[in-house]
């Protein structure tokens, strides 16, 4: 089960191109895309760091890299942000 986060949490995204990202700095709908399985199951939640613990930094370092997927960065939102980025997805 996924841990329910506070609304107010800051929390980190692995930003994985420079093409999430326009020109204004802001994090594209494309940092944020669910999967769909095999099975056909969507994703119905994201991936991310929880800011407040010591090791976030170290813990995205660590997501395995692949040829089409290098980090590039990460992004800093907040919780309830998050949240309303994956309904707007859902709804897609």
């Amino acid at each position: 089960m996924k841990a329910k986060l506070p609304n107010n949490e800051d929390v980190a995204r692995a930003v994985f191109s420079p093409k999430m990202i326009d020109g204004s700095g802001r994090l594209l709908l494309a940092a944020f895309a669910l999967r769909v399985f095999k099975d056909g199951t969507k994703e119905y939640y994201i991936s991310v760091s929880r800011m407040s613990i010591n090791s976030w930094m170290s813990d995205i370092k660590k997501i395995p890299q692949y040829k089409n997927r290098r980090l590039y960065g990460y992004a800093a939102l907040n919780v309830d942000a998050s949240k309303s980025i994956v309904k707007s997805l859902r709804k897609i």
